[in-house]
């Protein structure tokens, strides 16, 4: 894999931080997150009009809170990021390749977050026990 790809992913996994790990900026929402990977790949406004559509799909979904039926920064990002560039992917394909992989995230954040929730309660329940 090339090292543009790794920074298109490192770029993406930062932009999701922002949803609940470092504080609501709201620099996770499709409207920042995809015009920014856009110009990062050399092409702003397909970006932004990714960007504007996967805020509108995801406008009434809040950054923090337990709803996670499609991760917006995910699918924004990789939609964005396969849309635009030397060889772009056509943008309706590359928002619905988004769309699977911002659903596919949030599922496997979905097992990973009652994963911590049960060793957090198992570590609970130890310190308790004595």
């Amino acid at each position: 894999m090339s090292a543009a790809v790794f920074a298109g992913a490192g770029a993406i996994a930062a932009l999701e931080l922002d949803a609940a790990a470092i504080g609501p900026f709201l620099l996770s929402r499709p409207i920042f997150a995809a015009p920014l990977l856009g110009w990062l790949r050399g092409d702003a406004s397909t970006g932004a009009l990714i960007g504007a559509a996967f805020e509108a799909v995801t406008l009434a979904e809040m950054p923090l809170g337990g709803c996670l039926d499609m991760s917006a920064p995910v699918a924004a990002g990789t939609a964005a990021w396969l849309a635009c560039g030397p060889a772009g992917a056509p943008a309706a394909a590359a928002f619905a390749l988004g769309a699977a992989a911002g659903w596919a995230h949030a599922r496997v954040e979905k097992r990973l977050r009652a994963a911590r929730a049960a060793l957090a309660r198992g570590a609970q329940d130890a310190v308790r026990a004595g």
